[in-house]
């Protein structure tokens, strides 16, 4: 299953120092700890990264207002051409 958190991991910034370290973290949870299903990992690393930002909790879009996240990365213009493709009728 894919969610909109599997996209949105492609918009955070290449060389980005705290992603990685919020998948060591989620690692290091014993099975215990990890309150949320594996389907739902990529929400916990997305959300966990966006809570330590400047200002924690900004939601995803507005994430990209705020450009923690990378809204020119190469896969929102492929996304968008599929969205072109899909919705916008053939002339």
């Amino acid at each position: 299953m894919r969610t909109l958190e599997d996209f949105v991991t492609y918009l955070v910034p290449a060389g980005d120092v705290l992603f990685p370290r919020v998948r060591e973290t989620i690692d290091g949870l014993t099975e215990a700890e990890r309150r949320f299903p594996p389907a739902h990992r990529t929400k916990a690393e997305i959300h966990t990264w966006l809570a330590w930002q400047a200002e924690p909790g900004t939601p995803m879009g507005l994430s990209i207002a705020k450009r923690y996240l990378n809204p020119e990365a190469a896969q929102v213009s492929t996304f968008l051409s599929w969205l072109e493709r899909l919705f916008v009728p053939a002339m």
